[in-house]
């Protein structure tokens, strides 16, 4: 497993698929003052050109969580029947941070999500870390089947 902290966009995350998102606030009572932006997701570590004429995927349940966040702002469309799981096409930063005290800065982001509506999820965060939850498995789609999925959405107190 790795749990690192990036300023800036070390991972691709085209394709990858939402199952869950969620929010945890600032907490003053314990003195906590950091917030986070939580994304269950299958995150695709390799593309690997299979025998046929497409690919296989190599695929990670992952926990993607954005630091210091403020000004969440999601506007997506849910394909299909019911709730399913949304692909995001990339992530962005600014160059610039629009917040900077001392060592503490802040970029503006956005999840730009492949919703058929140029569904986007922004906000203002200090950066990121990508934690793998297993080891990849290799398919032919995607995302993980919901019968294989370790359910970190369940697990942190969320729901699919």
């Amino acid at each position: 497993m790795s749990k690192d902290r990036h300023a800036n966009i070390d991972h691709q995350f085209h394709d990858d698929t939402i199952h869950a998102i969620q929010f945890i606030p600032v907490d003053v009572d314990d003195d906590n003052w950091e917030s986070e932006l939580i994304l269950d997701i299958d995150h695709i570590t390799d593309w690997v050109k299979s025998s046929k004429d497409g690919y296989e995927f190599d695929v990670a349940e992952a926990t993607l969580s954005f630091h210091d966040v403020s000004e969440i702002s999601i506007r997506c469309r849910i394909l299909g029947g019911g709730a399913n799981p949304i692909p995001i096409d990339r992530i962005e930063r600014s160059d610039e941070p629009i917040i900077k005290r001392g060592d503490y800065v802040c970029f503006e982001w956005a999840i730009c999500l492949n919703d058929g509506d140029d569904g986007t999820i922004r906000f203002i965060a200090s950066g990121y870390s990508l934690e793998k939850a297993r080891k990849p498995i290799r398919l032919s789609e995607q995302m993980i089947p919901k019968s294989q999925r370790l359910a970190l959405s369940r697990q942190s107190g969320c729901h699919e």
